[in-house]
């Protein structure tokens, strides 16, 4: 029935949009910078999971998942540009090993805190026996689960704030406004001694 499919319908909807963002963020990083793409979808995915923690629909809940699917491929596919940026070739494949690691230990660590989140703080709903039970407990567990990550995730948006952008292209077109914009001070400051004498 459909209140069993429930949970695969938002997997798949999560997946399909992180697969859209793989192909989305990386071509305009390359041509706008990391830091804007990091800051964006880092407050995007925390809005999509209240959104999707708060919304009693199943409509609701597939559309937060679907946004939060397309902005949770940017540490896929995002990151490896910025470390291909800072780090030199020798350097890189040690650091893309570790982000490997990481992420994977993310993937294997996930669904225990989640499980932890949802039980060991009391956030649980259990014994209900019917369908619509069924679905009303996977929701209330949903829920903490989301607003947990919405949580930690607003707080990377805060520390993202502070990074530096790293995109040499991006870092060179801002270098080169700063040098037309000295150069137009120093002619208008010398335009004006010019009429002053």
């Amino acid at each position: 029935t459909l209140h069993t499919l429930f949970p695969y319908t938002t997997l798949f909807r999560s997946q399909f949009g992180q697969a859209l963002g793989g192909v989305v963020f990386p071509p305009y990083s390359e041509c706008f910078g990391r830091k804007a793409v990091y800051i964006a979808t880092t407050l995007i995915y925390c809005l999509a999971c209240v959104l999707t923690a708060e919304v009693p629909t199943m409509a609701g809940v597939c559309t937060g998942r679907f946004i939060c699917g397309i902005m949770s491929a940017v540490p896929s596919v995002v990151v490896e540009g910025s470390i291909e940026d800072l780090f030199n070739m020798k350097s890189r494949v040690w650091i893309v090993f570790l982000w490997a690691c990481a992420t994977t230990a993310g993937l294997v660590l996930g669904p225990i805190y989640g499980a932890y989140i949802s039980t060991y703080c009391g956030w649980c709903v259990s014994n209900l026996k019917d369908v619509a039970g069924t679905v009303t407990d996977w929701i209330f567990i949903r829920k903490w689960v989301l607003i947990t990550g919405a949580i930690v995730t607003g707080v990377f948006t805060l520390v993202l704030l502070f990074i530096r952008e790293s995109r040499p292209s991006r870092l060179l077109a801002q270098q080169a406004a700063k040098l037309q914009q000295e150069k137009r001070s120093e002619e208008r400051r010398v335009g004006k001694e010019c009429m002053e004498s």
